[in-house]
């Protein structure tokens, strides 16, 4: 049985929105159980309740972010209690994606009933973070 394991972006912060976009390509068959995102910044505080829906997309994801054939709903409502800065909130989403060796998912996670803090990065598909399973893309 494979071992659980977390792989974080940097939790700078900066900017504020309603969500993050990023690509997870599989170097390995990996399942992903939960996402975790930094719930705080001038409107969310430690303790806050807050909501969230992650949408899949597969492949690799363009520039282009819109359009409603191009997300799929996969996990919604439930509260959340924020963690506080720069602290990992997980969603506790009930998640089970199955990425196979080689393929890329993109992700969209929204929080819809507060802003969020988030890092800049650079191109789109430039590694953020990696191991020997797995690499998180930029938006």
């Amino acid at each position: 049985m494979a071992q659980a394991m977390v792989l974080s972006t940097p939790f700078n912060g900066g900017n504020g929105g309603n969500g993050q976009v990023f690509q997870i390509e599989a170097l390995t068959d990996i399942v992903v159980r939960d996402f975790g995102v930094n719930a705080v910044d001038g409107f969310l505080e430690a303790g806050d309740i807050t909501t969230w829906s992650v949408y899949q997309h597969d492949g690799f994801l363009s520039s282009v972010t819109a359009g409603a054939g191009l997300w799929t709903l996969i996990a919604s409502g439930g509260a959340v209690v924020s963690a506080g800065a720069n602290e990992i909130t997980y969603l506790n989403s009930g998640l089970s994606v199955s990425i196979a060796a080689g393929t890329i998912e993109a992700f969209l996670i929204l929080e819809t009933s507060n802003l969020v803090s988030y890092t800049n990065g650079g191109n789109v598909g430039n590694i953020e973070v990696s191991n020997g399973d797995l690499r998180i893309l930029q938006g």
